[in-house]
């Protein structure tokens, strides 16, 4: 009973903190940067620079078992696994045997198997996505219709609730068109003008995907993206294929000792239902670095690959904006382009340095309770400090803007804008995800 609690409690909060996690993640970062002299990345530095992080950090951070896959180029420079898959069985992790759950890192895979449909003309993406659904009709509310661009950039305006994403039993996981035609929320702001993180828009692209080409989203996934990819040991299926099933890591939370979760089933697959090695992530990671090819593949061609990872919308010239999938990244001078994800008891991200042809894929069987919360975003500005630091002092300030009133006015409480529902109870899920706003000078 107590684990079936946890459970509830981690499906419900989950959603509202993973979007809070991801709306913090493109704020301006305002620092004064460090004068140090940059470590070459070769594979003897960063698997020496990795392994002393995780012998340190796993245990501080509450993180069980971890993979990781450093590219560069064509090359993998680092492809390990660290710790412990199952701590019941005694199961270690193997970087090419190990399946963990990649959350929301799914985003970047729907995201590129659409874009495949748009280099075919198939779809535009400034084409009303009522289009091409034959499953389901959005209504029209607002003067501009919503587009297939607004979905991969979270500029629908789709309120955010997260009640019935999560199943007990596989055989309880609905069809895309069915979870979507009675759990689609509502639309509270025009398309196009406000990023607000949402998994049911991305749910949305995989229905967008099995209406137009008419095969099952999990069937186009394996055909085109992941089959192309070799990744023969990941899938987006529910449930698994048996032969994998035995490899899939446990997710644990930590309250003085590990707790497992119990495995739970996602009827948001486009957006979190993704199964992968360290491995086989590496291929997608290679291909996003390499003008959509991966070995004799070419999944995607160049140009698709730079409307992906270019900002295609922001806020603020200053803030971190969005592609087609993948979010910004500004740290140490230079621009990344990156996606993290989640599920009840596990963590990740994946995180491109492009003009560098440099990324990496790590992932873990941590919680967001505990101190792995941190685990992936410590490693981030370490990696960027030992092998791409900054090497000019400069203090980055915010541009003066004249408010045409009081200062005073603006001070208060705010909250992310993904965060909360406006027409259920779930909005109370918002006073947890509130930060005051006050003057100093």
């Amino acid at each position: 009973m107590k684990r079936k609690l946890y459970l509830m409690i981690a499906c419900l909060v989950w959603p509202l903190l993973w979007a809070g996690n991801e709306v913090n993640a493109m704020s301006t970062d305002l620092r004064l940067a460090k004068q140090s002299a940059s470590v070459a990345l070769t594979a003897e530095s960063i698997t020496s620079f990795v392994d002393e992080y995780m012998a340190t950090q796993m245990t501080s951070s509450n993180v069980p078992g971890a993979a990781i896959v450093v590219v560069q180029g064509e090359a993998v420079l680092l492809a390990k696994g660290y710790g412990m898959a199952d701590l019941d069985a005694d199961r270690p992790v193997v970087v090419d045997e190990t399946l963990f759950r990649a959350g929301s890192v799914s985003k970047l895979f729907t995201a590129t198997a659409v874009m495949q449909l748009v280099e075919q003309g198939r779809i535009g993406l400034d084409d009303d996505i009522n289009q091409h659904l034959t499953s389901l009709q959005l209504p029209d509310k607002f003067d501009r219709p919503l587009t297939v661009a607004d979905l991969l950039q979270h500029t629908t305006g789709l309120d955010d609730v997260f009640f019935g994403m999560h199943e007990r039993d596989a055989e309880d996981v609905e069809s895309l068109a069915d979870f979507l035609g009675h759990h689609l929320p509502e639309r509270y702001d025009p398309p196009g003008e406000l990023i607000s993180y949402n998994d049911h828009g991305y749910t949305l692209v995989g229905l967008l995907i099995e209406d137009v080409t008419g095969q099952s989203f999990v069937d186009y996934m394996a055909a085109h993206v992941l089959g192309p990819l070799q990744m023969g040991s990941s899938s987006f299926a529910q449930p698994l294929p048996a032969d994998l099933q035995t490899q899939v890591a446990v997710g644990y939370r930590y309250e003085e000792q590990f707790e497992p979760y119990e495995f739970d089933y996602v009827n948001i697959g486009p957006a979190a239902g993704l199964h992968a090695t360290a491995s086989d992530m590496a291929h997608f990671v290679m291909a996003h670095l390499n003008n959509g090819r991966y070995g004799e593949q070419q999944v995607l061609q160049p140009e698709t690959v730079s409307q992906m990872q270019a900002t295609q919308f922001s806020h603020h010239p200053v803030l971190r904006g969005r592609g087609y999938g993948f979010a910004e990244w500004h740290e140490n001078g230079l621009r990344a382009v990156f996606h993290d994800g989640g599920n009840p008891g596990f963590l990740n991200r994946l995180f491109l340095i492009p003009e560098e042809g440099i990324g990496f894929y790590l992932t873990f069987n941590g919680d967001q309770y505990a101190g792995a919360s941190q685990f992936h975003r410590e490693f981030t500005t370490r990696f960027m400090d030992e092998f791409y630091p900054e090497t000019e002092e400069t203090v980055v300030l915010p541009t003066a803007v004249p408010l045409g009133r009081p200062a005073s006015d603006l001070t208060g409480y705010y909250r992310d804008v993904s965060a909360h529902s406006h027409d259920t109870f779930q909005k109370l899920t918002s006073l947890m995800n509130q930060f005051p706003v006050r003057m100093n000078g």
